[in-house]
């Protein structure tokens, strides 16, 4: 994994956001909520060393956990060895990120790793986005990195995760080229988690509408 700071001024909170596959540091550019230190992690093609956000979160005494995608999974695999939060946000992701009922079924992922192989991200990138992506909005990675990172989570369905967060709120896009939104909408309300339905919305969570709405729960 990789840790960013976005903002770190110092503020008695922090919002630890989890990306999706292929995040980098300038994924969330657009996204600085007031009142909040920020710190991203991104790049799961391991997931073993945590120390990093650790030692950021210890620095708090208020913390929240925003996590998007893929990111939703791995805030949940690695909560056991995280301390507590405050508020838990889920966005257009859901703990079963490879679920024929609760995620991207199973089937599309393999397809979808198989065409990023072959071709690169840009397709993806534009499912994500809902038109094609302009340069400075690619992954800023390697394609390298970027396979690597997919298989590794190709192999989540293995991998024990408690689903045990006390998630808040859950944002769906209902526009989500990714995750189906009916298969999120069936697998939160089975957890009992409140849900925010954004009826324009695409896969990417930060542009100039999504942030604002992102902000209001936040401040639920």
């Amino acid at each position: 994994m990789q840790t960013k700071w976005l903002v770190k001024k110092g503020q008695a909170r922090i919002l630890l956001l989890f990306l999706g596959w292929s995040g980098n540091a300038r994924t969330a550019n657009n996204f600085r909520p007031e009142g909040y230190d920020m710190l991203a992690v991104y790049d799961y093609r391991d997931l073993d060393d945590f120390s990093a956000i650790l030692q950021a979160l210890a620095a708090y005494p208020e913390r929240i956990l925003l996590a998007w995608s893929f990111g939703v999974w791995v805030a949940e695999f690695l909560a056991p060895e995280l301390p507590s939060f405050h508020r838990h946000i889920a966005i257009n992701g859901t703990p079963r990120p490879i679920d024929d009922r609760y995620g991207i079924p199973e089937r599309i992922f393999r397809i979808t790793l198989k065409g990023i192989e072959r071709e690169g991200v840009e397709k993806f990138c534009q499912n994500m986005y809902g038109r094609p992506a302009a340069d400075d909005e690619l992954p800023d990675r390697t394609l390298e990195e970027l396979i690597g990172e997919l298989r590794s989570l190709s192999r989540c369905n293995t991998l024990p995760s408690p689903e045990t967060l006390p998630w808040d709120h859950a944002l769906i896009s209902e526009r989500d080229a990714i995750f189906p939104p009916e298969n999120m909408l069936a697998y939160w309300r089975m957890r009992h988690v409140p849900v925010f339905r954004w009826e324009t919305g695409r896969h990417y969570p930060f542009s100039e509408t999504g942030t604002k709405i992102v902000e209001q729960l936040l401040n639920r």
